[in-house]
């Protein structure tokens, strides 16, 4: 998940943003099935931490959609994540 993420930050800055767009959704979906097959561990907290960097995906799509002049579905987005980087400025 964190290969489609840093490639769609590369295409973004590259101004290709449909392509940044796609790989940030193949990211969102490679981190579910990360977390879907390492479910089975006994600390579920200690996966959490590891495997999940949802947020962190989520914060990169909705800049990408705000750039992309898509206020919605970026507001979406990023309100999800105001509640894990609730201290966090940006």
């Amino acid at each position: 998940h964190c290969f489609y993420n840093n490639l769609s930050c590369i295409h973004f800055h590259m101004h290709k943003s449909a392509f940044a767009l796609l790989y940030m959704r193949r990211a969102l979906a490679e981190n579910t099935r990360l977390l879907n097959e390492h479910s089975s561990t006994n600390d579920p907290s200690l996966m959490q931490q590891h495997f999940n960097r949802r947020h962190e995906i989520l914060y990169n799509l909705g800049i990408q959609l705000l750039f992309k002049r898509q206020a919605m579905a970026a507001f979406e987005c990023l309100i999800e994540v105001v509640s894990v980087y609730s201290t966090n400025i940006r």
